[in-house]
């Protein structure tokens, strides 16, 4: 176990860094801390992913998942575009896919960056 914004590794030490479903849990300071670190300890090259619950949009097409995401224990819950611009935030050069991946209508972003 180890706290996302000063992980306990190398610079460069992983071929591939993953988050799932954390950065909903985080403030935005802590959002871009764990950001950084991901990419810190990222191999020269290798990839970063971060797989993340967003708001649905639009909100009034999927009113049961958005009273789902705003009933989650995450209480930054991003809509897609705010989740965009902390990954920018980050300096890489990120590919994003927002999907709905339930009846339900739950929306998550993938983004995917090379450490440069």
């Amino acid at each position: 176990a180890a706290d996302a914004r000063r992980l306990p590794f190398a610079d460069g030490a992983f071929d591939l860094v993953a988050s799932c479903g954390l950065l909903h849990h985080l403030p935005d300071a802590d959002v871009d801390a764990a950001l950084a670190e991901m990419l810190r300890v990222a191999a020269p090259s290798g990839l970063v992913l971060v797989l993340d619950a967003v708001l649905p949009e639009p909100r009034w097409r999927r009113p049961i998942a958005w009273s789902l995401r705003r009933l989650d224990r995450g209480r930054w819950m991003r809509d897609a575009r705010a989740l965009e611009a902390r990954l920018a935030r980050a300096g890489a050069d990120w590919r994003t896919v927002r999907e709905t991946y339930a009846a339900t209508g739950l929306e998550c972003l993938l983004a995917i960056a090379r450490r440069a």
